[in-house]
């Protein structure tokens, strides 16, 4: 059966074309030639906003400019760019031809590993799953190609630029975004009350337009910082990323006596996240821009305390606020 629109053979019976997606059976639908008329408001849009002209005069254009005048003349095995745009989307380009039943198991297989993936994210089954939802789009896109791809190495050439493309236009941005609000934290020390291959998720840009406040739960970089212990000859090297909770602010007085957190001369409303850990006398004033976080990996000691405690501004990466792995401690972090 041949296609009216870009004259390419499909099958007996097929009521969509395989390249351009076209309508097989106009020839038998009744056509309405009195059809509706625009109303006067859109009327009135289109005078103030007239983009429909615009977008014509510049089709026209660029159609005298370019050596081709369709797009099947370009590219006469590929499909239509109205086709080819809707496999942004799985199994919606399958759906459109006609191919409901593949359409569907497309779009759900998808949409399974997406959220399976999404849901383990920052584990290796997370990456293994997100890696078969971009396959199952890369099939969908891959089957529409080839419906029209005779040679091997044309549908080898364009399975290549097909996968760049959808990396390149479509992954990569979302994941850019999507990291921006969510990314995933893995432990790989037991950190209580974390555990060895607990993840969690950190907002890296919860504090761009806003300052960290006490009771936020935060991830912090230490830089390489040696500090003496007292009575030995030595020193405690502190560095690496960390997670815990701030307890004061610059200008806060802060004391703890008999295992009590006063801050500015109350009782603390928070507390770190391993409250077990705490000083048995301490008294320190939080210098400006910087915030107190008694981080529950520090070698207990006044000096400790007091050296690792203060965490300048600038070293405060993100906000801690969602506990994915294991699935059995899913939820918020308090």
């Amino acid at each position: 059966m041949e296609c009216s629109n870009c004259q390419f053979q499909n099958m007996p019976g097929v009521q969509n074309c395989g390249r351009c997606g076209a309508s097989l059976q106009l020839a038998s639908l009744a056509i309405d030639v009195h059809p509706p008329r625009a109303s006067s408001a859109a009327k009135r849009w289109r005078r103030w906003f007239p983009t429909v002209v615009y977008w014509y005069r510049i089709r026209a254009a660029a159609g005298r400019a370019l050596p081709f005048k369709r797009w099947s003349d370009l590219a006469p095995d590929l499909p239509a760019p109205g086709l080819l745009l809707r496999t942004v989307i799985p199994g919606w380009a399958q759906r459109h031809m006609g191919r409901a039943r593949r359409g569907r198991w497309m779009f759900w297989c998808y949409v399974a590993a997406l959220l399976s993936g999404l849901l383990f994210a920052g584990t290796a089954l997370g990456l293994i799953l997100l890696g078969l939802a971009v396959s199952v789009h890369a099939a969908s896109i891959l089957d529409i190609l080839a419906a029209g791809v005779v040679t091997f190495k044309r549908r080898l050439a364009y399975s290549g630029v097909a996968l760049f493309l959808l990396v390149l236009v479509l992954y990569y941005p979302v994941s850019q975004v999507v990291g921006c609000v969510a990314s995933p934290v893995q432990f790989n020390l037991a950190a209580p009350p974390f555990e060895a291959g607990d993840v969690v998720l950190v907002n890296p840009s919860a504090y761009r337009w806003s300052d960290p406040q006490p009771g936020d739960i935060v991830q912090y970089t230490r830089p390489e910082q040696n500090i003496p212990m007292i009575g030995v000859h030595g020193f405690y090297r502190l560095q690496g990323d960390r997670i815990d909770r701030i307890l004061a602010q610059a200008g806060d007085s802060v004391t703890c006596v008999a295992g009590e957190l006063r801050v500015n001369g109350e009782p603390s409303p928070w507390l770190p996240l391993n409250p077990v850990r705490l000083p048995d006398s301490l008294k320190i004033t939080v210098p400006g821009n910087s915030y107190f976080i008694l981080a529950s990996a520090d070698v207990p000691g006044v000096l400790m305390w007091r050296l690792a405690g203060i965490v300048p501004r600038r070293q405060i990466v993100g906000r801690v606020y969602w506990h994915t792995q294991p699935l059995w401690r899913f939820g918020a972090i308090r």
